[in-house]
């Protein structure tokens, strides 16, 4: 298989089962990419004026909890419920704990 169209038609043709694994692989896939992606940036520089300004923000206390900025709640007191998942502050952490294991 070497392009999209066959990708598709290709995985039209699995199982359910089959394709919320391949679901889950892509995610990880994909998560792996953007560490790695993120890793580089850090190495190369191109983070360092954002990590001063975070830093910056932090020391004179301009920032929020995440649960407060991007949920609308306090996470150190409530945890909402996402789908069938738990909507967690780190990606990775609600991927895993919202996507079931098909083995």
């Amino acid at each position: 298989m070497t392009t999209l169209t066959e990708i598709e038609a290709a995985i039209k043709q699995l199982s359910e089962g089959d394709v919320r694994h391949l679901s889950v692989w892509l995610q990880e896939y994909l998560d792996e990419m953007w560490d790695r992606q993120i890793e580089a940036d850090l190495v190369s520089g191109k983070l360092d004026k954002l990590i001063a300004k975070a830093e910056a923000d932090i020391a004179a206390n301009r920032v929020k909890s995440l649960g407060v900025a991007e949920y609308g709640y306090d996470s150190r007191f409530s945890i909402p419920s996402v789908g069938h998942g738990i909507a967690m502050p780190l990606r990775n952490s609600y991927i895993k704990s919202a996507t079931p294991k098909f083995e």
